[in-house]
């Protein structure tokens, strides 16, 4: 059966809208993700300064007992543990942390040589800390790679910020973000994105197609004496 040019017309035109309609859709989803993906991050950045606050803060208001030696890293760190485990207002930032912001897994105080001195999971203090991935390894992904990792099997990335006192390092903030927890935040924006562009994608490929049918059916006559002269009835 031969297409007519019309038909061909219609589709063509159909399918270049389509293909339009479906890039800004895509570039839609990419900068909903990407917005949500940089509010979690920022919110572990806020959440890491309102420890390193308030970590200097204590530490700064706390002196060494007597005969400690502050240049021997032994008692340095332990000064350090202790002072930080027994003040109530980090106690309270990293509970408030993890209670009112869901994407955030842990948050965590570890040495220069990664030894937990303190966490959000008290078990965790004392014992050794595997670092995460860094959570700017996932901004930097691309689209098809992050939303791969978000619904992918759940990992854990974290911002980290440096922790000093009166110059010397002592070791870092962890604040650690799950991809379960930020697949559940996301997943109910980007379904509505995906629903309102199918539906963009859907009314205008319908629209296109229905407007250049109409708009062509000139061509439908054009075409037809054509092939009446390609037979030879035409002079």
């Amino acid at each position: 059966m031969r297409v007519s040019l019309k038909s061909k017309l219609t589709a063509l035109i159909s399918v270049l809208v389509m293909l339009v309609v479906l890039a800004t859709s895509t570039l839609y989803i990419s900068s909903l993700t990407r917005q949500s993906r940089a509010e979690i991050r920022d919110r572990g950045k806020y959440v890491a300064n309102e420890i390193y606050n308030q970590a200097r803060t204590v530490l700064a208001q706390s002196k060494m007992p007597p005969g400690a030696n502050p240049d021997d890293p032994q008692e340095l760190r332990q000064f350090v543990q202790q002072t930080l485990n027994t003040d109530p207002g980090l106690a309270s930032l990293m509970d408030s942390a993890i209670g009112y912001s869901p994407t955030i897994y842990y948050v965590a105080i570890t040495d220069a040589s990664l030894n937990i001195l303190l966490h959000s999971n008290p078990d965790e203090i004392g014992h050794h800390f595997a670092p995460a991935k860094p959570y700017d390894n996932l901004m930097r992904a691309g689209v098809y790679h992050q939303l791969s990792v978000i619904y992918g099997p759940p990992q854990v990335y974290e911002v980290v910020l440096p922790l000093d006192m009166g110059g010397k390092p002592l070791g870092d903030i962890r604040v650690g973000a799950s991809t379960l927890f930020l697949r559940d935040q996301i997943t109910p924006e980007l379904r509505r994105a995906l629903t309102i562009s199918g539906l963009a994608i859907l009314l205008a490929t319908i629209t296109a197609g229905i407007l250049s049918f109409r708009l062509l059916r000139p061509l439908q006559t054009i075409s037809q004496n054509l092939d009446r002269m390609s037979r030879g009835e035409y002079t």
